[in-house]
């Protein structure tokens, strides 16, 4: 496998990964968002800041899987479109 189509690959997986954005909806980081606005305490901003952890933790292993599975799907691609066919009836050897 020659370099180049690796680093096409790579590129534009990264590219759609970048450019997709993610949606993760998870309750706790709601319901910590909803307290927050209620009650802006020090206590309330702390758990905020730990679920918006967790949520960017989560789009960031969301965008390596995706990048991953787009990385494959492409080389895989590349490698069936570059294969020599030889469209016809074969002669005999």
């Amino acid at each position: 496998m020659k370099i180049a189509p690796v680093r096409l690959a790579i590129t534009l997986a990264a590219l759609i990964t970048s450019l997709v954005p993610p949606f993760i909806d998870r309750r706790d980081y709601a319901a910590a968002v909803n307290t927050y606005v209620k009650n802006p305490t020090l206590q309330n901003r702390v758990v905020l800041a730990r679920e918006h952890a967790k949520n960017r933790r989560l789009v960031l292993f969301a965008r390596l899987g995706v990048g991953g599975v787009l990385f494959v799907v492409m080389n895989i691609a590349w490698w069936c479109a570059s294969k020599d066919r030889e469209i016809g009836a074969q002669e005999p050897k």
